[in-house]
């Protein structure tokens, strides 16, 4: 069985994406090829294993000469066997080693052609990650400040190096005792970054594994809805931990992909200040910044994050002149149109053009034609109509089939082209002697999926098929009796 890490809903082996989040599932480990603890792969000797993903798995090794212990990151062999998939892996690596800050973790070397194992070594941190610690309690201010102060100051480094996070969450932030500190952050797990500039002045984005960049819980408007993504994306996706440490809940909850994709494009956030069931009362300019943050459209948040950066720092001191100088968004009372436009991936919705949604004054009261602002925003950047898919199965050669159709699509390794949707599509994967999968991909962007075909078990032949049948025969009440030898 598979535990989807967002969810944490099972599944059996055979899926790789939840059904409820579309989260990528981790392989059971006894059905991958992963080396054993006590495997030495180079210099390091797998001691135990630390973690689960669904790219790879993390060990904690020990170098061979020098007795130290670190964390190693190992790729799937399923998925090192391709080439797009493994560059992804170590952009995570090269990204972290192209920051150097005290609040990241630190990536001293990768190993990719160590036979079929392709892996990097992390420094090995002991603690516990921030969504942990919000299982047990709800945060205090004084708490929250210190831990966000931390993660923004990282985040500082990582927008300067051109670099967006994209999977920001309470599950990356690691919290350890570091020189007599506690709660010492340390920002992990850059493997859907994004390096937003390279040389030629062109960006270099990574592709995931399935067509979901990202945890949709955290994931801004804009890239959950399959558009381009800035630094501000992540500004966003700091909002949404924000909000969860403040009010010990998250800011939109839906029971569904689909669901939350709607909920974060078109509903806003209860104020912190109305909920019933706080810790402590938000100081006001706190409360202001958290939804400053969620603000749907990018170019209302904050445009930095050294701006959120410095506005927690005022908070932290109690330094009033600094938090005057920072006001939330205006918001007039008068009535205002809030413009939704028909943005690539919006789940449900065929044809959205221009809805507004009305608030603000009683029916009867008079509205000066200058405040009836019913100009929609400037249109963002076009996307392109369509997507592709690049399908790929281990072993290679087989069929791949629409869901529930019986149209051939083509045999792995096969691209494909589709209509951009955040709309999920199912692909039935079957080859002779093999256990079909059914893989499903929500087709918003770009995407690269490689399919892990296992063997089928023969059937009993001879004396155990008799043996089995007669195990099988049923009684006299026409039941079968599962407990039959």
């Amino acid at each position: 069985m598979s535990t989807c890490p967002t969810c944490h809903k099972h599944y059996p082996d055979t899926l790789s994406f939840c059904s409820e989040d579309g989260a990528l599932l981790p392989k059971a480990a006894a059905t991958d090829d992963c080396p054993p603890v006590g495997t030495i792969l180079g210099s390091y000797k797998l001691l135990d294993v630390l973690g689960e993903g669904g790219m790879g798995r993390v060990y904690l090794a020990e170098h061979m000469r020098i007795g130290r212990q670190v964390a190693l990151k190992l790729l799937r062999p399923e998925y090192a066997k391709n080439p797009s998939v493994s560059a992804r892996f170590f952009s995570e690596a090269r990204a972290v080693n192209k920051i150097r800050h005290d609040n990241i973790v630190e990536i001293t070397d990768f190993f990719d052609a160590e036979g079929d194992y392709k892996y990097y070594i992390m420094e090995n941190l002991s603690g516990r990650t921030l969504a942990a610690v919000e299982r047990e309690a709800k945060l205090p201010v004084a708490r929250l400040l210190n831990i966000a102060l931390q993660v923004t100051d990282a985040l500082v480094a990582v927008h300067a190096a051109g670099i967006v996070h994209r999977d920001l969450k309470p599950d990356n932030v690691f919290l350890i005792t570091h020189g007599g500190r506690a709660d010492f952050v340390k920002l992990l797990d850059f493997g859907v970054a994004k390096l937003v500039e390279s040389r030629e002045g062109k960006p270099l984005s990574t592709t995931a594994v399935g067509a979901i960049i990202g945890t949709p819980e955290y994931m801004s408007p804009e890239q959950v809805s399959g558009r381009a993504v800035d630094h501000r994306s992540d500004i966003y996706s700091l909002g949404v931990i924000l909000y969860e440490m403040a009010c010990g809940k998250k800011p939109l909850e839906a029971k569904s992909f689909g669901e939350m994709v709607v909920k974060h494009l078109t509903v806003t956030p209860l104020r912190p200040s109305k909920l019933v069931d706080l810790l402590e009362p938000l100081p006001g300019p706190l409360e202001d910044l958290i939804l400053h943050c969620l603000e749907k459209d990018p170019s209302r948040r904050p445009q930095t994050i050294q701006e959120v950066h410095t506005r927690l720092q005022a908070l932290s001191t109690g330094d009033p002149a600094a938090l005057a100088s920072f006001r939330p968004p205006a918001r007039s009372s008068r009535r205002k149109a809030l413009w939704i436009g028909a943005g690539a991936g919006l789940v449900g919705v065929a044809a959205l053009a221009s809805v507004a949604i009305v608030t603000g004054r009683g029916r009867d009261e008079p509205v000066p034609a200058a405040d009836a602002d019913l100009t929609p925003p400037a249109a963002v950047a076009s996307v392109p109509p369509q997507v592709r898919l690049d399908l790929d199965s281990s072993p290679r050669g087989a069929q791949v089939f629409s869901s529930g159709g019986d149209t051939l699509l083509g045999v792995t390794p096969l691209s494909l082209t589709f209509e951009r949707s955040a709309i999920p599509k199912v692909f039935d994967v079957k080859l002779d002697g093999h256990e079909s999968v059914s893989q499903t991909v929500v087709m918003s962007q770009d995407a690269t999926v490689l399919v892990t075909l296992a063997k089928k078990v023969k059937e009993p032949t001879g004396v155990l098929a008799k043996k089995k049948a007669k195990a099988a025969k049923p009684e006299k009440r026409g039941t079968i009796d599962p407990f039959a030898e």
